[in-house]
């Protein structure tokens, strides 16, 4: 290998012969540079191979600065190297046009170079380097890898792709030879799927499937809990002598929440009502945060039964707390504020959610579904889960949150994804 100011001029088995020198010594006629580039990273290769085309070389050189702003279909350039400066700040152009505007700056700046006909290529086959010289290159050494493909196997179909991380089933697995994936995280052929220590239940047709083979013929429940027990969608209540009944929208810990604003344990020994129709609930702690239709946000000390702050918002519509701070959707704001009810600050945004103790704001009007600090993003049949790490799914039916994990619904079955 012969290497100079940053740039490999040579890759061989042996020392560069008399010709290889030549054509070495040709490529070191022209420019080399250090860039700093500061500007979108799906753009510095297309800066880089226009360098390259125009036979200015990267490397150790003296520093040439390219700072690049983009918004849409147009773009600021600002270039710079030793005493020369450019810039189209007072005439942004058409960002389709980048290309020729900037291979006109380096005419200017270095003038018109003429490339070595030839260059070395470099192919990697299966570890292997294949050296040989071949004309068209813009750089003296250019590296190829082989792109391999692998079958993978997953149910009943086989998919070939290129070496690396692929998502499967919702799985993420790298792939560097051909397998099949078991989908231990996904369950075929049915509605809802529930975690529980026995193993998972799952539900199809009006029947609920247990871990040990049981059949029982029910209406889809609303939840079965990890030590099995069964959470029906609707119960009837007792509260202060009145007799209702409510639909449950969720469960934390041993409390139920109902539609309705009406907490209550699982064995419904006692009732309380806490809000007026209940538009979002998260918890954290022993506080659980409930937004009502009134746009009363009222957050509730679930040990003490008793409402420990309540503060309205007019126009809120959404609510999601990181176990840090509260954040709420207001009208086109998402209002972060303390356990306290202080707001500390506004964001503009049309929605938003909570993943990894960070606010995401949402500025278009796409669906999305909140449950404390993990969500989901809909567009059309497309969900993009954000729970432990980041999941894409197509054809999704729904979507339910656990306090065990997250299961996505689809038209052949339902996955299971780590919360």
């Amino acid at each position: 290998m012969y290497e100079d100011r940053g740039v490999i001029y040579y890759l061989g088995f042996n020392d560069p012969s008399e010709n290889d020198a030549k054509l070495i010594s040709l490529w070191q006629t022209l420019p080399v540079v250090k860039l700093l580039y500061d500007g979108p990273n799906d753009l510095a290769s297309d800066i880089v191979s226009c360098m390259n085309k125009k036979g200015v070389l990267t490397g150790s050189g003296d520093l040439f600065y390219v700072k690049l702003r983009v918004s849409q279909n147009v773009y600021v350039m600002e270039v710079a190297y030793r005493d020369m400066v450019y810039s189209n700040s007072m005439n942004p152009g058409r960002l389709d046009k980048l290309g020729e505007e900037f291979e006109r700056v380096l005419e200017t700046f270095f003038g018109v170079l003429a490339l070595p006909e030839e260059g070395y290529l470099v192919k990697i086959v299966d570890g292997t380097p294949e050296i040989k010289r071949v004309q068209n290159l813009t750089v003296p050494v250019k590296l190829e890898f082989e792109r391999k493909l692998h079958r993978v196997k997953v149910l009943d179909q086989t998919f070939l792709v290129e070496e690396g991380f692929h998502d499967f089933l919702g799985k993420t697995v790298y792939v560097n030879q051909d397998m099949e994936i078991s989908p231990v995280n996904f369950f075929p052929d049915v509605e809802m799927v529930y975690k529980t220590q026995q193993g998972f239940f799952s539900y199809r047709d009006n029947k609920l499937f247990s871990p040990d083979g049981k059949v029982m013929d029910v209406q889809e429940p609303f939840e079965v809990t990890f030590d099995g027990q069964i959470i029906q969608k609707r119960y009837t209540l007792k509260l202060e002598g009145n007799i209702l009944t409510s639909s449950v929208i969720g469960r934390y810990r041993n409390l139920l929440i109902f539609a309705s604003g009406i907490i209550a344990p699982l064995d419904l020994s006692w009732a309380m009502k806490v809000s007026g129709p209940v538009v979002e609930w998260c918890a954290s702690a022993d506080k659980l945060l409930i937004l009502d239709l009134s746009s009363h946000l009222r957050i509730v000390d679930v040990s003490g039964r008793r409402i420990v702050l309540e503060k309205h918002l007019p126009f809120a519509w959404g609510l999601a707390t990181d176990h840090s701070y509260v954040y709420v959707g207001v009208g086109e704001k998402i209002v972060k504020m303390n356990f306290n009810g202080a707001i500390i600050e506004q964001f503009d945004g049309k929605n938003f959610g909570v993943w990894k103790n960070d606010l995401h704001v949402i500025k278009d009007n796409r669906q999305i579904l909140r449950d404390g600090d993990v969500f989901a993003v809909f567009e059309d049949t497309k969900a993009e889960i954000f729970a432990k790490t980041v999941h894409n799914f197509d054809n999704v039916r729904r979507v339910r949150f656990f306090d065990w994990g997250i299961v996505v619904h689809g038209s052949v079955g339902c996955w299971v994804v780590e919360r």
